[in-house]
């Protein structure tokens, strides 16, 4: 076989795999020293290292092509140590954030003027794309598990990446009606700010649905152009100009309404329901309060059936918003889910597709 057509068989493959970038940090920056989540900082150990066990076992390794932690400086050691704990893999990899974004201490909330952790880890999500070579990469973030074994094929179709939507009908059936509208405002405010940005407007009749959030699939060349086309617009470096525009934008929003603006999404997105990617019926999205029914986080409860492989259960949340009846701590909880999900009877990720 000639170079050549050996460098075009690696292309070939690597188009046949799926990268994947997880921005994680062991300290939250900005958190208020006296607030819960200081004292809870312990638990982004339990979240990572879950994370990436519940990915490793779930997920069928032969279609990863790299896994990036990215990280704030200070905790690469850490974070290496951590994952060194867990495999040998070469593709599982822990970047510095500087090496994406050496800026990020501009990036602060406007009402408190603390770093925000929230569009640090947007930004990353979006820099990302220059180093990625495959088509498509996956966004992930520490509060998220798979709750099911999968492979590329559940994730991408046809050169189409799966996309969750959510209507004003899903949140009505899932939250309360004051919720689902206070819910659906917000998500709309989000889409309006970053059609600011991007110089474009979409319409009113798309306030009533707005796109899932983290896991999603991008494609690496839109995220690309996106981010040049908000150079050519506001004359300034993309990342200044979403620094400096912090809350009116996500990284998803944002990129969803690049790729409406171009015309271009059912050209890069299969879209469907509210549980295509992450399960948003399954997960521990908002506090007990604002659902309909009861629920429940039982590894029982949120491990295997049908609809999208990832799970959240929010970093946000106090534990007791989500936490089990019978669990005695956060400890305990994710001991538990570990044990279910490396247990030789569950079944791995599937070996074809």
């Amino acid at each position: 076989m000639t170079s050549e057509n050996m460098t075009a068989e690696n292309k070939s493959a690597e188009k046949n795999r799926l990268s994947v970038v997880a921005p994680l940090a062991l300290r939250e920056p900005g958190v208020d020293p006296a607030s819960w989540r200081a004292a809870a900082e312990h638990e982004g150990h339990w979240r990572i290292r879950c994370m990436l066990l519940t990915f490793m076992r779930m997920f069928r390794q032969e279609d990863l092509e790299v896994f990036l932690c990215v990280c704030p400086d200070a905790e690469v050691a850490q974070l290496r140590e951590l994952l060194a704990t867990l495999t040998t893999d070469p593709r599982y990899q822990v970047l510095p954030e500087s090496e994406l974004c050496p800026d990020t201490a501009s990036v602060r909330d406007p009402h408190t003027g603390r770093p925000s952790g929230w569009h640090i880890q947007q930004l990353l999500k979006l820099a990302v794309a220059e180093r990625i070579t495959t088509p498509f990469y996956l966004t992930l973030d520490s509060d998220i598990l798979c709750c099911r074994p999968f492979h590329l094929g559940d994730l991408v179709r046809d050169g189409r990446a799966r996309t969750g939507i959510e209507s004003i009908d899903d949140y009505l059936r899932i939250y309360t009606p004051a919720f689902a509208q206070q819910e659906m405002t917000v998500k709309a405010q989000r889409q309006i700010g970053s059609e600011r940005l991007l110089g474009w407007q979409r319409g009113p009749l798309q306030r009533k649905r707005s796109f899932s959030e983290t896991p999603v699939l991008l494609h690496a060349g839109q995220v690309r152009q996106l981010t040049r086309h908000l150079e050519n617009q506001h004359q300034l470096p993309w990342r200044t100009v979403l620094a400096r525009n912090v809350p009116m934008w996500t990284e998803y929003t944002l990129y969803y309404g690049f790729l409406a603006m171009r015309g271009v999404l059912n050209r890069f997105c299969d879209v469907s329901g509210c549980n295509t990617v992450l399960h948003l019926e399954k997960s521990a999205w908002q506090p007990r309060s604002r659902y309909r029914h009861p629920r429940s986080y039982r590894t029982a409860d949120i491990q295997g059936g049908s609809g999208g492989p990832f799970v959240a259960l929010q970093s946000w949340l106090p534990a007791a918003e989500w936490l089990p009846d019978g669990v005695a701590d956060i400890d305990d909880y994710y001991r538990e889910l570990l044990s279910a999900v490396m247990d030789p009877a569950t079944p791995p990720a599937p070996a074809e597709s």
